[in-house]
């Protein structure tokens, strides 16, 4: 009895340091603490809002290196509904990792029921960028 009982107490502690000290001791020193959305590039300063509904109907058809800058975003946004209205779409340009790089913001007036092309440019650099819609919104 006595041997039965000290086996399950040395599972336990033996538990306790591995769950206790095996994560900690693993931890590098110079973690960042400064949360990463303090990096990115913040369009007029101001909060991205997206809207599923809005965002549905934005598409980027070009995501290309330009000579007047350097990567351009363009495509076009319908206004499904009565009345003419205004949007904000927001684009970011990531590297192959999907680091944001840039953020760039446009804002569109379309017609009632209309169409329109919205386009966006950015400096910066690197054979591979990729265009992603962030954020697409009615103001």
């Amino acid at each position: 009895m006595k041997l039965r009982i000290g086996a399950c107490a040395l599972a336990i502690a033996a538990g306790s340091i591995l769950s206790g000290c095996v994560a900690s001791a693993e931890m590098p020193d110079n973690i960042a603490t400064t949360p990463a959305v303090d990096s990115w590039k913040q369009p007029n300063g101001t909060e991205i809002s997206d809207d599923p509904d809005v965002r549905a109907n934005v598409s980027i058809d070009v995501c290309s290196k330009s000579q007047d800058v350097g990567w351009k975003a363009s495509g076009t946004i319908s206004n499904p509904t009565d009345a003419e209205a205004t949007y904000a779409i927001v684009i970011s340009f990531t590297n192959e990792k999907s680091s944001v790089l840039d953020r760039q913001r446009t804002d569109v007036k379309v017609a009632a029921k209309g169409k329109a092309i919205w386009a966006v440019g950015s400096d910066v650099s690197g054979e591979k960028v990729n265009c992603v819609l962030r954020g697409a919104s009615k103001l």
